[in-house]
């Protein structure tokens, strides 16, 4: 090649444009949208999500699997918070503010998209108690909707009107949400009451929504009554169904299980 020639190439890469160095920030994460399971119908007029049908959230990342391995969040119960706080596009919602049910529909879709849709687990056998591994597939979850009785009545402000059995008192109750969850497994080793349950639902009794009245009714709410609200306030909710057929390689007992979402959900083959 001669000089000339190496010359004008040089000259020709030294006027090649640049091209821009692209920043960490500016790379996209990629979304995927969760369907709520609640349809944003049982959220109070005053919450982000009131009459939401889906959300949008980000798949997982490394930062996520950080926090899944945090030991400060796992002592302290609150790695399913943290993990979902991170995973929301919307900065407006307090993951804590959360309905029980639409969390879980948001932790089985960040499950899925970080390792796929095939879950493997272990499972006591109800009847000899002997551990097995069971398989799942994420893909097979039901959204089921409950069927309500024609005595409760959805005030349309996240909360139903219902009447005790034995009390006849009317008692208005609201769906647990992550800071209930959060509370209830923080005390979960301590004296958690039925009567600490009643608090975090009932939101009035008979109309009455002071703090000092609900205390005292209810303590003096007759045991029929307590589980029975108990009982029905958890069969209002619609709710993710994972459920499978189980069968022991111990004792061959037979039976339909829900497949449960602890820590390892999140640690498969481990």
């Amino acid at each position: 090649m001669s000089r000339n020639n190496a010359g004008r190439m040089t000259a020709a890469a030294a006027t090649l444009p640049q091209m821009p160095q692209q920043s960490a920030a500016s790379l996209p994460v990629p979304t995927e949208i969760v369907e709520l399971p609640s349809r944003g119908e049982l959220y109070p007029p005053d919450h982000p999500w009131h009459n939401k049908s889906q959300v949008e959230i980000k798949l997982m990342t490394a930062k996520e699997e950080d926090i899944l391995s945090n030991q400060a969040f796992m002592q302290n119960g609150s790695i399913f918070e943290k993990l979902i706080t991170s995973v929301l596009t919307d900065g407006n919602v307090d993951s804590q503010s959360i309905l029980s049910v639409d969390r879980n529909a948001i932790l089985i879709a960040i499950r899925e998209s970080g390792y796929g849709p095939d879950y493997s687990f272990n499972i006591a056998c109800p009847s000899c108690g002997d551990n097995n591994i069971s398989e799942f597939d994420l893909t097979e979850r039901v959204i089921a909707t409950p069927e309500i009785d024609s005595e409760v009545t959805n005030t349309g402000r996240g909360t139903f009107l219902i009447t005790l059995p034995k009390s006849k008192y009317q008692a208005e109750v609201r769906p647990l949400t992550g800071a209930d969850e959060l509370k209830i497994s923080k005390n979960i080793k301590s004296a958690f009451t039925v009567t600490s349950q009643l608090k975090r639902i009932i939101v009035s009794i008979n109309g009455n929504s002071d703090s000092l009245f609900l205390d005292s009714a209810i303590e003096n709410i007759p045991a029929f009554d307590s589980k029975y609200l108990r009982k029905l306030s958890e069969s209002l909710l619609p709710s993710v169904k994972m459920e499978f057929d189980f069968i022991c390689s111990s004792c061959d007992h037979r039976s339909a299980l829900e497949v449960p979402i602890t820590l390892a959900f999140f640690w498969p083959n481990k």
